[in-house]
């Protein structure tokens, strides 16, 4: 008996337990959404399973809102393969064609850490004016980019349970669910990558940052001259 946990393989025939990679997209959405964006891209792996999940999600709940996003990239592709870094000529264009500010959804952790490394290069400021949100929370990728890197929160240990679960029921010859069972994500880890509120004006952002960081904080006008 054989349960699958991975979200890059489909149509397995086998019993599968796997993140809500749909909701996934549409929770990094809400946050940019939240976040006062308007403007907001995607960059994936085309043709591979989960991300094409995520970009569905996220355009969802964009265009609930009136909004479509950018995509990279545009057309087909080669998966996973393709080159995220500055010497992509094609990405470094695209980043920098995009009006400002913008928020970005990088399709996993990894991607979105490529991604910051290609900003800093090409001289573009995160998050002032590249918002950027990946997936998965792998803590040690997110918190050691520069910046740390925001992230959808994804329940790890509740798919291995259930998966562990499922084995058990299988190897007591019980039958398999027909459905994938997919297990919601929990929210935004939110760090500097996209701690910004979305204004055109620099000077009021970052009034609005710090009055937002200090809910319970009694502070005055001259507190938040004095920070920006």
């Amino acid at each position: 008996p054989v349960v699958n946990v991975s979200s890059y393989l489909s149509d397995t025939g086998m019993p599968t337990i796997v993140v809500d990679n749909i909701a996934v997209g549409e929770l990094a959405a809400a946050h940019l959404l939240d976040r006062g964006f308007r403007r907001a891209g995607f960059i994936g792996y085309p043709k591979i399973r989960f991300s094409e999940l995520r970009l569905q999600g996220f355009k969802l709940k964009l265009e609930k809102h009136g909004h479509a996003p950018f995509v990279f990239p545009p057309s087909g592709g080669a998966g996973s393969r393709l080159s995220y870094t500055a010497g992509n000529r094609q990405l470094c264009g695209w980043l920098k064609s995009l009006t400002k500010p913008v928020g970005i959804f990088c399709c996993n952790d990894g991607l979105a850490n490529c991604i910051a490394d290609v900003c800093h290069a090409i001289g573009i400021r995160i998050p002032e004016e590249i918002a950027l949100v990946g997936a998965d929370n792998v803590e040690v990728v997110c918190e050691l980019a520069n910046p740390p890197i925001s992230s959808v929160r994804i329940l790890r240990e509740r798919i291995g349970f259930l998966a562990a679960e499922q084995l058990e029921q299988l190897l007591r010859g019980k039958s398999a669910p027909k459905a994938p069972i997919l297990v919601p994500p929990d929210g935004v880890a939110v760090r500097q990558s996209s701690d910004i509120l979305s204004v055109e004006d620099e000077d009021v952002s970052a009034a609005m940052r710090f009055i937002r960081s200090h809910p319970s904080v009694l502070i005055n006008v001259s507190d938040v001259l004095q920070q920006v």
